[in-house]
């Protein structure tokens, strides 16, 4: 449940406890109308502290709701299968690829749409309401001098208000009422100047004077906002509706402690009642309402019965209890809906000792679906699972498209081979696991993907192969001319970071007949430190799949925490943290060589930073898919790889 819907719900019953709390404390003892207010005023301030309280909680994170961010399902995302046989490319994997999901609202935007609909009601209501308010207004004219106007100028004096509010005659039959905030404005009916006697006019006017002494003109539009916001809450209406009442009692008390007339003013408020037909309840600014209803006889009977009332000590600690108790439990529902923050993650394992490597991590578990074929370093497509070729489609022209239908450990498997050049299998034959089924050519793409049941699927695609390296010819052989100095070409523009899943093309190990590589004023060792090489350039088995892949750069071990530099004076292309090769960095050198180090355990440099020579790329360590603290290091020229060890200036390590 979202933490808007836990609010939304929790809201209601909690509403309902306050509300019922506040009632018993009213009810028990000889309560007052200012001791009533401060009851539903500390109700309202209950009733809206978690959705307070929702926001901060989250904020510091202090929720407790167990956080089911770790056990949720990761998403989908595109990894790697191991490097292709035949080309030394790192191939994509989309098992499990989600197909995309319907548009659908969620529960919190549909409990915002909801929330939002009534509020936009409820404002629409509260214009509508002012505007009649202001349309009787409006059509009202000012007092004229009389008994009224002495009354008005009398309790300005006595209640030592800075200014004396506007008198004025409105046409309609409604009860006296006022409103205003900075210049309030009180409204008589027509008429009932001369119905009144001289006294129970002075005790209306005053009743409004005090209204506006309390500062109830602002007061009310603020509590019944409480209101309008929870309009979905019963609790609120009823806690707003005992607001009401308390602060009619509260300013019935008053009048009866300031005039001493206790059975004029129980009259004054019959005869007003039967008087005007009282002031519509949807008046937002309205502060007295004397026409009838139940709240007339309980303000008749308390002004008859006591006309100095004191709250109960009882019921003033009860509520203090009430406010010290409720507070915290409206913070704890909060909390108790809000996920907890997610753990910290474990510290880093402490760098291995000089001449130590750390064991090796234990080989990633098989998936359950075979692949769909293996590639020899001939070209050869191989089944990986006994089956039976059911079709066969193409030509030589276009590819041969092969499909076999078989069972591996149990569950059964449909293999898809598109794009051969050549089939050594016909139509219903059955095959047993590394029997060939044709042959790739190099220049063609294809493409193998493979189904099992349970609706796990592998699909990958296998680019061309790259053509042979070059060959020199004889005369080139017989006289090397000793290689000029070639001079730092000029920084090339920047260019965007390599994708992370851009295939590298390898070629053949050099030779000293072969194509040299040089990188000038490079006087810098990669690693400053001893290291030695664990993996060179070339081909090797893979520590994970145990097959014959081709190593695209060389590893060079040394303890987690190493400083790697740059050889040379750079520019960073790209320094972020993959799925496979972990943090990796590539520097760009005058000669537009690409130097990749990866498995990284720290970058400290940014994209597009110039570098010289000796400064610190990052450090040694084991990202990604690693067996242990290395650095995987690659020289790029035109986007095939060569190797770092004999390319001319290039310093690996400090030996």
């Amino acid at each position: 449940m979202t933490i808007l819907a836990w609010l939304a719900v929790s809201s209601l019953f909690w509403g309902a406890v306050i509300w019922g709390v506040g009632r018993l404390l009213q009810n028990s003892g000889d309560v007052s109308g200012r001791a009533r207010q401060w009851i539903w005023r500390g109700a309202t301030a209950l009733l809206i502290a978690p959705w307070v309280a929702a926001p901060l909680v989250m904020t510091f994170g202090w929720g407790l709701a167990p956080n089911d961010a770790a056990s949720a399902a990761a998403p989908a995302t595109l990894a790697t299968l191991p490097v292709d046989q035949f080309t030394g490319e790192m191939l994509l994997d989309f098992t499990g690829a989600p197909a995309p999901a319907a548009i659908a609202l969620d529960l919190t935007q549909m409990l915002l749409l909801v929330l939002a609909g009534g509020w936009i009601v409820r404002f629409v209501l509260a214009q509508y309401a002012a505007k009649s308010l202001m349309g009787i207004v409006a059509a009202s004219r000012p007092a004229d001098r009389g008994a009224a106007t002495i009354a008005l100028a009398a309790w300005t004096k006595r209640l030592g208000l800075r200014r004396a509010p506007r008198l004025r005659i409105v046409n309609e039959a409604v009860s006296p009422f006022s409103f205003g905030v900075f210049r309030p404005v009180i409204c008589l009916p027509e008429g009932l100047e001369h119905e009144l006697s001289r006294e129970a006019l002075d005790l209306v006017i005053g009743h409004e004077c005090l209204h506006v002494a309390r500062g109830d003109g602002w007061r009310r539009p603020l509590e019944r906002i409480a209101a309008d916001v929870f309009w979905f809450n019963p609790a609120a209406w009823l806690i707003r509706r005992e607001l009401d009442v308390a602060r009619e009692l509260a300013c019935d008390e008053g009048m009866v402690e300031l005039s001493s007339a206790r059975a004029a003013y129980a009259r004054t408020l019959r005869d007003v009642a039967g008087f005007s037909a009282g002031l519509s309840h949807a008046a937002p600014a309205a502060s007295m309402s004397l026409a009838g209803g139940r709240s007339l006889m309980l303000r008749v009977t308390r002004t008859l019965a006591l006309a100095k009332r004191k709250p109960a000590r009882a019921v003033v600690m009860a509520a203090i209890l009430m406010g010290l108790v409720g507070a915290p439990i409206a913070v704890a529902q909060v909390m108790l809906a809000v996920p907890a923050p997610p753990a910290p993650p474990a510290p880093p394992a402490p760098p291995a000792g000089i001449g130590e490597l750390p064991e090796p991590p234990e080989a990633p578990e098989a998936p359950e679906s075979p692949a769909a074929a293996e590639i020899s370093a001939d070209g050869s497509v191989r089944a990986t699972f006994p089956a039976t070729v059911t079709t066969i489609t193409g030509g030589k022209a276009n590819g041969f498209n092969v499909r076999l239908e078989g069972e591996s450990e149990g569950a059964a498997c449909v293999a898809d081979l598109t794009g051969l050049v050549s089939i050594s299998v016909a139509k219903n034959d059955a095959v047993v696991e590394g029997s060939v089924i044709g042959k790739r050519e190099k220049g063609r793409r294809m493409r193998l993907s493979v189904t099992c049941t349970g609706g796990e699927q592998h699909s990958l695609a296998i680019p061309p192969a790259p053509p042979a390296a070059p060959v020199m010819k004889m005369a080139q052989l017989v006289a090397p001319a000793p290689p000029a100095p070639i001079a730092p070409a000029p920084p090339a523009p920047m260019v965007p970071p390599l994708s992370p899943l851009a295939p590298v093309e390898p070629v053949a190990p050099l030779s000293p007949q072969g194509i040299s590589y040089r990188i000038t004023n490079a006087p810098h060792a990669v690693i400053e430190e001893t290291a030695r090489t664990t993996s060179a350039f070339g081909i090797r088995v893979d520590p994970f799949s145990s097959k014959t892949v081709f190593h695209s750069g060389v590893d060079l071990a040394a303890p987690r925490g190493v400083a790697v530099h740059s050889p040379g004076s750079s520019v960073v292309l790209r320094a972020e943290m993959t799925d496979r090769a972990g943090n990796v960095v590539e520097l760009r050198t005058p000669e537009n060589y690409v130097v990749r180090l990866a498995q990284l355990y720290e970058i400290k440099v940014k994209v597009g930073e110039r570098l010289s020579a000796g400064a610190v790329v990052g450090t040694l360590g084991s990202s990604g898919v690693s067996t242990g603290p290395h650095l995987h290091m690659e020289v790029l020229v035109d986007g095939q790889a060569v190797d770092p060890a004999q390319v001319q200036g290039l310093k690996l390590t400090a030996d």
